[in-house]
């Protein structure tokens, strides 16, 4: 995991070779589920509370396109409600997105690729003891994710709002949870991030 870290490093500061290029700082709330799916017993999902913030370089392409580099903290994950308990799983990544902008006027729409290293998981939940906290935690195993996203900005001066909304492309887990029962309650290799993020910048140009 040092040596992704590195590397998103490495690649954004390379940057600063390429002229017109902007420096922003960016942060803000969002929303995140965890998506399963050939799961034996029926989970139900819900949405939690996310944050991010970052830095973002835009290198200008030409009058019609821009491309962007951010360096980005953020979590992720969501609430899983079984019968009669529930856990929430939040992931803790550091991500590299990188994406192309269409330019119409003051708006900006584009696509891009988040791939993240995951720093921490961390699960809560109701009638949880320890060992089934870390049998939870243990099963979210995989500390890469890459996510697509659609992108949508408005900028006004040196500020912008930005929306993205993503799909992780990688499972989230590894091994079988199952109950006391021997039942599976999540199978292995399944779960997908869902997210969405609100963003509030400023460029330094």
């Amino acid at each position: 995991m040092k040596y992704l870290i590195s590397i998103f490093l490495i690649l954004f500061f390379l940057q600063t070779s390429f002229a017109q290029n902007s420096i922003a700082i960016k942060g803000g709330i969002g929303t995140s589920m965890i998506y399963f799916k050939n799961s034996n017993r029926k989970i139900d999902l819900d949405f939690i509370a996310t944050q991010h913030f970052g830095i973002s370089k835009k290198i200008a392409i030409n009058n019609t396109f821009d491309l962007l580099l951010d360096l980005q903290w953020s979590n992720k994950g969501g609430k899983l409600i079984f019968e009669n308990s529930y856990s929430t799983v939040n992931f803790s990544y550091l991500s590299l997105p990188i994406y192309l902008n269409y330019k119409l006027n003051q708006f900006r729409f584009g696509f891009g690729v988040d791939p993240s290293v995951k720093l921490y998981t961390r699960v809560n939940g109701l009638f949880l003891d320890a060992k089934q906290i870390a049998l939870f935690e243990n099963t979210f195993s995989n500390n890469v994710d890459i996510s697509l996203f659609t992108n949508q900005t408005f900028e006004w001066r040196n500020f912008f709002i930005e929306n993205r909304i993503g799909l992780g492309l990688l499972p989230l887990t590894n091994n079988n949870i199952t109950d006391e029962n021997g039942q599976d309650l999540l199978v292995s290799k399944t779960g997908k991030n869902i997210w969405l993020q609100l963003s509030l910048g400023y460029f330094f140009r």
